[in-house]
């Protein structure tokens, strides 16, 4: 299965959250969400809109890449969202 991220890009304000789509196989299941901290806040899961706590501190912890490098789940974000689906 493949996985893929979107930034979600919304008018930015001061101290905004940041949204992320989760695509598998190009369909959207999850979305995630940081504070501007780079906090994990977020992961609801598209299919049933359930809210989950997320074992991580830092969106730094769930995706990885960015800038030049495309956005990916991190090896333990691939495992948590695939215990959720």
């Amino acid at each position: 299965m493949k996985y893929s991220i979107k930034q979600i890009i919304d008018e930015q304000k001061s101290f905004h959250s940041y949204r992320y789509l989760i695509l598998r196989n190009d369909k959207p299941i999850a979305l995630f969400t940081h504070n501007h901290r780079g906090e994990c806040e977020s992961l609801v899961t598209l299919s049933d809109g359930k809210e989950h706590h997320l074992p991580f501190g830092q969106c730094s912890e769930f995706l990885i890449g960015g800038g030049s490098t495309p956005l990916e789940l991190s090896e333990n974000a691939l495992v948590f969202i695939q215990s959720l689906i």
